[in-house]
């Protein structure tokens, strides 16, 4: 092959068209700055997050606490009320049997001991 066949190099084809530069524009970084600002920043906001969330978990258990606390004497009280109930009921069984037993029996002894 002679030197006329090849291929003529031309000036236009070295240099980039206009508006496109001839060197790749500079990656940008994953995260900002190179002292790891932002990964420290993120460990600070989750620090703050878990002591948020373990504050509401020590708030929440105390509140159960409080709840039970509670909770048992309400039982109480209504252990309380209903053996008085049926205290209650006992006395006025009692009473009422009682009543039916002696009154005749008191009638009885009333009209022969005033004869």
């Amino acid at each position: 092959m002679s030197a006329s066949r090849l291929p003529r190099e031309s000036t236009q084809d070295s240099t980039p068209p206009a508006g496109i530069s001839s060197t790749p524009p500079p990656q940008m970084q994953i995260y900002p700055g190179t002292e790891y600002n932002f990964m420290l920043q993120a460990v600070l906001d989750m620090q703050k997050t878990i002591g948020a969330l373990t504050n509401a978990v020590d708030t929440l258990t105390k509140d159960v606490r409080e709840n039970a606390i509670e909770l048992r004497r309400v039982c109480q009280d209504i252990h309380t009320t209903k053996t008085i109930m049926k205290f209650s009921a006992w006395a006025i069984l009692v009473l009422g049997v009682l009543h039916e037993i002696w009154h005749p029996l008191l009638d009885f002894l009333v009209s022969h001991t005033a004869k």
